[in-house]
């Protein structure tokens, strides 16, 4: 059976070599001393040595990382106005009902097409028409079918980023009640969790870090921190 190991990295999963954008892992050196260091500086079975980031001192990073993140949780009634109008915005392009139909409608359509393909080619070979008119109707075809499809990744991508923004809204609501009370006293645990509610995308070297998260506003993007 593993024990447990002896030091945490609360960052691991969230934080990436500024220089290759290979992950940070962390590693324990002379004793107690805990770094982050790239996984691209050694070299693995299936390829060379790819970077010569230098290590990060891990008290030092999650410091910053955390002191950011605690800003914005420090404002939890700012940080969930602006999951609040993410969700309204995305709500604004189409009702739910609305676009689920024109979805439905789409994809009946865009299975159609195959067969109106077929129609033209037997109108073809029947000399019902003209080469010329099977081959005006063949193009014409094919760009409404191309629009439809177009629109139908469309609405898609919409659906799916409405979905997204409600969920996120309420993994905020969680969030905020689970960690904003507590705040300067939370466990690596919560932190893992508030990097994860929050999308948290961390970029690092010894001499400065840039982070982002789910909020790409001035609530959480940073720009970089120098040390």
């Amino acid at each position: 059976m593993r024990g447990k190991a002896k030091h945490e990295y609360p960052l691991t999963g969230f934080v990436v070599c500024r220089k290759c954008g290979s992950p940070l892992v962390g590693s324990c050196l002379r004793g107690n001393y805990r770094y982050y260091h790239c996984r691209g500086t050694y070299p693995t079975a299936s390829r060379a040595k790819i970077c010569d980031a230098h290590y990060i001192k891990a008290d030092w990073l999650e410091e910053v990382v955390w002191d950011k993140v605690k800003s914005v949780l420090s404002q939890p009634e700012l940080l969930l106005a602006e999951v609040s109008k993410q969700v309204e915005n995305e709500k604004s392009h189409y009702s739910t009902g609305t676009m689920d139909k024109e979805i439905k409608e789409l994809s009946r359509r865009l299975k159609g097409y195959d067969g109106q393909e077929r129609r033209l080619m037997n109108v073809l070979r029947m000399d019902l028409a003209t080469p010329d008119i099977v081959l005006d109707e063949m193009n014409l075809m094919k760009k409404e079918r191309e629009a439809d499809q177009v629109r139908l990744n469309g609405l898609i991508q919409a659906k799916e980023n409405l979905a997204k923004a409600l969920e996120m809204q309420e993994s905020i609501k969680e969030l905020c009640a689970k960690v904003v009370p507590c705040l300067d006293n939370c466990s690596n645990a919560e932190k893992k969790d508030a990097y994860t509610y929050l999308d948290l995308k961390v970029s690092a070297t010894p001499e400065g870090v840039s982070i982002k998260g789910y909020l790409d506003l001035n609530v959480l993007t940073t720009g970089q921190t120098w040390a």
